[in-house]
């Protein structure tokens, strides 16, 4: 009897601590022993995993998170595949559990970044992996895959519903009866007219990534006369638009103004306007001048409508509606919007915190979150790990908020006061409309249909906890699908369209290097260059969106051409000496086809640019040239009158007058606007050279807070060119002075200077 009682125990031992590693069972990991695959056999119960662990980590990395925790706890647990498999060491996650069985924590891991967790044995001791196995692998990339299929499925879909429309006739575009609508049904019909209208192939160019430019002087008849009457009509709904709305407009002192109406389009404007068409993302490509300020890759769809220049021109006349409006308009069903995102593989002993579990029990112990002892606003990570410890419950929550400029949280009203669990995570139902809105559900007498008993139009107040649900509805919450298993005391999360956020997810080596730089010595050309080299979500990220690098970054790097930048940004450490010498680094020395592609496609880009890419230009070509600042300002004073003369706000020049101005004033801009050479052999012959310029006293320098006391590094940019046989490619700076500090140093230089200058005044 006494042996069976034995036996018994030891199997309800072996069952706790499996189920303490996760619900299911754990793989083997396939990179024992240097890569050999070990034998796939059920894993023993693991003592270690039993032991309790309280832990807490902000803003960490998983590899960070996982070494601490093996160092912790003794139990040997590997991140990703190997050293090199940044793309899952470096996912970012805020942990804080309190007495929580090692087996449980690491299953919350492996759940909260949609990794795998696995085990083998080296020497006789189990060891655990968290990595991203080839089925989840493959199952990401088949989703992007499907989705850019399915992006051009839309592309093509947008473009064929303009046919379909004008096939169907007028009725088939009405939007109503009011005079802006009706204006509106007709601008759709002009709209349908210059679809029809586009010459031959024109579809497979924009389906193969090309922008398209039409105006009526250069357009075939049947064109032109389509874009006039687009024209038209758009000017007749711009009216109708401001009689149907022009309410007053308030502002912080009380006062308040009528908007102008838009004023009568001439013949002279319509000969200046460009209708375009493309898809969205070769749209927004052409138009941006700062790398990164979309996220390109996630946009899709048709572009149609006028260019930016048409619209500057017209004092901000744009169109009601875009290229994916005749799609809007048959109902047609989006396959973008069907696809299926991958899949998310999480612990069975885990709920979803959402509207269809909100009766989940134990999740409603009141308490309350003390206000921080520092007046200071916290992050995604802080706020975690205040709701657990006031809570009691673990919270392990992948964190891509944290690091983000946009997402810092202001906790004003949270602090002190009565709440629960719910209030805080568990997403409120949808706000439905009132009775009187005609969305409202009806009986047939018309009368409102009664509400179900116990629901409500407004966020639900817990009068108990004190703190309304609409707190939940805050982008960090809305933002994170959070899990909970109540009998653990454990809340796990993870960003709700995290398949995208691992997708930009950019290395932890590089943003931390350029942090350090800036809180340092500064960062300089070649720190600044290899961000270039980013994909584009990546850099929209982690470098605009980040709250300690995009100030720096986004108001001083706006260029043209990047793709020259980014010829420079490849080069190896030594092609970058030469780069930087006098003699500078011969083109022929480089891979051929960058090169060429770089000038095709910078020419490409030169002959589409409008008065607003052309004025951007060249007060990039300006920027690196000090010399020209006193005249520069001359130009402004005598041109750009101050805004805050109420009698002249309005009266300074057009886009289009000031570039005609600036090269009046200054004929050796035209430089920066001369395409650069096509013939390949002349491209090869060019030599590359990186010329250094001194800022030394210049306005510009003082502007972004560099110091310029003894022993500190001068303040310069650097400009781009490629010359020989006679020919000067001017690829202007990246916009940024350096060294590039951070503001917290930049303060503590001024701090510094102002001590040296106390000690040295006589007392």
């Amino acid at each position: 009897m006494k042996s069976l009682l034995v036996i018994l125990r030891m199997a309800a031992l072996a069952v706790l601590l499996c189920s303490s590693v996760c619900a299911e069972k754990i793989a083997v990991d396939p990179y024992k022993n240097g890569g050999s695959t070990a034998s796939r056999e059920e894993p023993g119960p693991d003592l270690r995993l039993a032991q309790k662990i309280t832990y807490t980590s902000t803003e960490k990395r998983l590899h960070t998170v996982l070494e601490e925790i093996t160092k912790k706890t003794g139990v040997d647990i590997k991140c990703g595949i190997n050293a090199d498999d940044w793309h899952v060491r470096d996912i970012p996650l805020v942990v804080c559990v309190k007495n929580l069985p090692l087996g449980k924590l690491l299953r919350a891991i492996a759940d909260a970044t949609h990794l795998a967790l696995s085990t083998s044995t080296v020497k006789g001791v189990r060891r655990y992996r968290i990595w991203r196995d080839p089925a989840r692998q493959n199952q990401l990339a088949a989703y992007f895959k499907n989705l850019e299929e399915a992006k051009n499925t839309t592309l093509n879909n947008q473009w064929d519903a303009w046919a379909t429309l004008k096939q169907k006739g007028f009725s088939a575009m009405s939007y109503g009866d009011s005079e802006e609508e009706k204006s509106k049904s007709v601008m759709l019909q002009s709209a349908a007219d210059v679809m029809s209208a586009l010459p031959a192939g024109s579809k497979e160019a924009v389906m193969s990534g090309k922008l398209l430019s039409f105006d009526i002087k250069s357009s075939p008849s049947r064109l032109a006369q389509a874009l006039k009457s687009y024209f038209q009509n758009l000017g007749i709904y711009a009216k109708d638009s401001y009689e149907a709305d022009h309410s007053e407009i308030f502002a912080e002192d009380g006062s308040s103004y009528r908007p102008e109406p838009p004023r009568d389009l001439t013949e002279a404007d319509m000969e200046k306007m460009r209708f375009t068409v493309g898809s969205q993302r070769s749209y927004f490509d052409s138009m941006v001048m700062v790398p990164g300020l979309f996220d390109l890759d996630s946009l899709s769809g048709l572009y149609m409508g006028l260019d930016s220049d048409s619209m500057l021109a017209t004092d901000g006349l744009y169109p009601p509606f875009s290229g994916d409006e005749a799609f809007s308009k048959l109902h047609e069903d989006d396959p973008a919007d069907a696809l299926e995102p991958p899949s998310t593989d999480y612990s069975r002993t885990m709920t979803k915190l959402d509207d269809e579990h909100r009766a989940i029990t134990g999740m409603d112990g009141k308490f309350k979150i003390p206000k921080p002892k520092e007046d200071m606003q916290q992050t995604f990570a802080d706020l975690v790990v205040d709701i657990a410890e006031a809570s009691g419950f673990s919270i392990v929550c992948e964190d891509f908020h944290s690091h983000a400029m946009s997402n810092i949280v202001d906790c004003f009203g949270l602090y002190d006061k009565e709440t629960t669990l719910r209030a805080l995570l568990v997403a409120p139902p949808e706000e439905s409309d009132s009775a009187e809105s005609s969305d409202a559900v009806l009986n047939e007498d018309g009368s409102a249909v009664a509400s179900k008993a116990g629901s409500k139009t407004e966020p639900e107040l817990d009068s108990k906890a004190g703190v309304t649900d609409a707190f939940s509805s805050d982008h960090w919450v809305s933002d994170t699908d959070w899990f909970a298993d109540t009998s653990a005391k454990l809340v796990v999360g993870w960003h709700s369209a995290w398949w995208d956020q691992h997708k930009a997810l950019a290395p932890e080596k590089l943003i931390a290097g350029l942090i350090s730089k800036m809180n340092g010595d500064g960062l300089e050309i070649d720190d600044v260059a290899s961000t270039l080299l980013l994909p584009n979500d990546q850099y929209a990220e982690w470098i605009l969106n980040h709250r300690d690098l995009g100030g720096p970054f986004f108001f001083r790097m706006a260029v043209s051409n990047l793709d020259f930048w980014k010829i420079y940004a490849e080069l190896s450490a030594k092609n970058k000496a030469l780069a930087k010498s006098k003699d500078g680094l011969p083109l022929a020395n480089l891979p051929r086809a960058s090169v060429l592609t770089a000038f095709s496609k910078s020419a490409e880009m030169m002959g589409k640019t409008g008065d607003l890419g052309t004025l951007v230009m060249m007060h990039n070509w300006r920027a690196s040239r000090p010399e020209m600042e006193q005249r520069m300002q001359a130009w402004r004073m005598q041109n750009i009158p101050q805004m805050s003369d109420p009698e002249s706000a309005n009266a300074g020049l057009t886009i289009e007058e000031q570039v005609r101005s600036l090269l009046e004033a200054f004929p050796e801009m035209k430089s920066a606007l001369e395409p650069p050479p096509t013939d390949p052999a002349k491209i090869l012959g060019l030599k590359m050279r990186l010329v250094r310029v001194d800022l030394s006293g210049s306005k510009a320098a003082m502007l972004v807070r560099i110091p310029l006391g003894e022993g500190k590094k001068k303040p310069h940019t650097y400009r781009l060119t490629f010359e020989g046989d006679g020919i000067t490619v001017d690829a202007g700076s990246l916009g940024q002075i350096y060294p590039l500090y951070s503001e917290k140093r930049a303060n503590e230089f001024i701090e510094e200077q102002k001590k040296q200058s106390e000690k040295k005044e006589p007392k």
